[in-house]
């Protein structure tokens, strides 16, 4: 629907972003031309892609910051360094180049990518519950309505064991506040900044 029910992903991010973005996504236009950018966004539809001449991989994706979204191409030199990085729905820092083309009245603007820094990997979410039933009967729908790209590990209290969940979450206040408002407190944690 191209909006977000409980607010958007980088809103947890803003201190980052204001100290390590030199411009915003909706502010970039036919001047910026060649013009170094640094952009804290998220990275969305990632498709894989191989040069014509020798089949190096290079790639691209959406990347999208509070203001807007953006292309963003992966050439090969750039994509050796930048492809454990480039993760779906994943938070990161991003340097690279615009670049303009303006045909006619139409202005085609994407991000040459330079280097990719994840900043979603500071943040991991820990919560404890009794069994699996306590993640099957309502905590696993809870996580999916707060999808994100911090790491998610479960302490169950029965096997006595930590398990890192396939699903990744959006470890915000909002989250802390339902998971903490059913099963208490003290069985909630966010590790990293």
């Amino acid at each position: 629907l191209g909006f977000y029910a409980s607010g958007h992903p980088l809103d947890d991010y803003k201190e980052i972003i204001e100290k390590n973005t030199n411009i915003f996504l909706g502010e970039i236009d036919e001047f910026d031309n060649r013009k170094n950018i640094v952009v804290v966004g998220q990275i969305n539809s990632f498709v894989p892609l191989y040069t014509r001449a020798d089949g190096a991989p290079m790639g691209k994706f959406i990347l999208e910051d509070l203001t807007g979204e953006m292309e963003c191409i992966v050439f090969p030199g750039a994509f050796e360094d930048c492809e454990e990085a480039i993760q779906e729905d994943s938070v990161v820092i991003l340097e690279g180049q615009a670049m303009v083309e303006v045909e006619d009245e139409n202005v085609d603007i994407q991000i040459n990518v330079q280097k990719i820094t994840p900043v979603t990997s500071a943040k991991r979410v820990y919560m404890r519950l009794n069994n699996i039933f306590d993640w099957k009967g309502s905590v696993e729908a809870l996580v999916a309505q707060h999808a994100g790209s911090d790491p998610l590990f479960i302490y169950f209290e029965d096997e006595k064991q930590v398990f890192e969940s396939k699903m990744r979450v959006r470890g915000s206040l909002e989250l802390e506040k339902e998971f903490t408002d059913r099963f208490g407190k003290d069985n909630y944690v966010v590790l990293g900044s």
